[in-house]
């Protein structure tokens, strides 16, 4: 797989330029390694092959790309429209991603002119309008967009990407052709870090690439994020320093928080722990995330008992999501694990 992969960076002439030094060495990692073409894509093969035949034929409908970030959307629609337009790849996309405003008035003024242009040769075919973040639009401009779409069906081609599908009105889903991009396995994730740190001098050992993997859970833009960040920041990546870097508490210390909550009453517990969140700058959140794959993963504990302690770090989780208090959240943490001595 790795021979088939053809980095820009890699295989580019060196020039004395400034501007090409400062493209070449001072990109961040997710941009330098951002696949060009599918074929560097590492994953997703069927839907890969799927969209690679509509573009042989020169004749692909609109699509809705939906998953969960990092997993290749962006890239994949990309890499499509340089394969159908060449040189000429910047003159006839669109591209809009959060950055815009994403209302109703760039629906009938900025997509409109888009389409509305002639294109510059009959030869390059339709034109490609990339809606980045879909799922953030308002439903006016949704609404807006589905007739824009109805309406330039001859000329333009649509492509919606977005994290939760459920957002985008049906009437638009049905316009589209959807794909799901899943996350990355952790086997695809392993060859493309490896490949990275080889060409990077990154020195790494496979437990760690491992461990940045399982932090990533699938999203590749996160995990070369981590990647490079320890490494900027300490110059070796190793365990200790990814969750350092990552603010994430390792294995020994979630035992800790495990032990005091466990061995003491609530009251010592909670101030043992919440000084000991304080000092190393732990979010609430995390702890709670770790303690259920702690809990998870212990085999000693009775089915019926894992199910109602899902069901308490279900609340939890959703008490961190909607910016509930951490106080509280730490005590329901630590009387649930108290709890566990009965």
């Amino acid at each position: 797989m790795n021979n088939d992969i053809e980095m820009s960076e890699g295989n580019a002439p060196k020039t004395n330029t400034f501007l090409e030094n400062f493209t070449d060495n001072n990109l961040p990692l997710i941009e330098k390694y951002r696949p060009k073409t599918l074929k560097e894509m590492v994953s997703h093969e069927e839907i890969l092959n799927t969209i690679n035949i509509f573009v042989e034929k020169k004749s692909i409908p609109h699509f809705l790309f939906h998953g969960p970030p990092g997993t290749g959307k962006t890239s994949c629609i990309l890499s499509i429209a340089r394969m159908m337009y060449g040189d000429n790849f910047r003159k006839m996309t669109l591209e809009l991603n959060a950055s815009d405003d994403r209302g109703i008035n760039v629906v009938r003024e900025k997509i409109k002119e888009f389409c509305n242009t002639l294109n510059i040769s009959n030869k390059l075919g339709v034109k490609l309008v990339i809606l980045d973040e879909a799922d953030m639009m308002t439903s006016a401009a949704q609404f807006a967009l589905r007739r824009v779409i109805e309406k330039y069906t001859k000329n333009v081609r649509f492509c919606l990407i977005c994290n939760q599908v459920s957002k985008i009105i049906p009437a638009i889903q049905s316009r589209c052709m959807r794909f799901r991009f899943s996350p990355l396995k952790k086997e695809q994730c392993l060859e493309r870090i490896k490949m990275i740190c080889e060409r990077e001098n990154i020195p790494i050992d496979e437990e760690t690439i491992f461990k940045i993997i399982e932090i990533g859970n699938g999203d590749m833009r996160k995990i070369l994020n981590i990647l490079e960040s320890t490494n900027m920041s300490y110059g070796v990546v190793n365990i200790e320093n990814v969750f350092s870097c990552t603010g994430l508490p390792s294995e020994g210390q979630m035992d800790y928080i495990f032990r005091i909550a466990y061995e003491n009453n609530f009251s010592k517990a909670y101030e043992i722990l919440q000084d000991f969140k304080l000092r190393n700058g732990f979010s609430t959140n995390d702890l709670v995330l770790e303690m259920l794959k702690k809990i998870r993963m212990c085999n000693d504990l009775d089915l019926k008992i894992k199910i109602q302690l899902y069901k308490k770090f279900q609340k939890m989780d959703y008490l961190n999501n909607i910016g509930g208090n951490e106080r509280i959240v730490l005590s329901n943490l630590i009387a649930t694990i108290i709890q566990l001595k009965k």
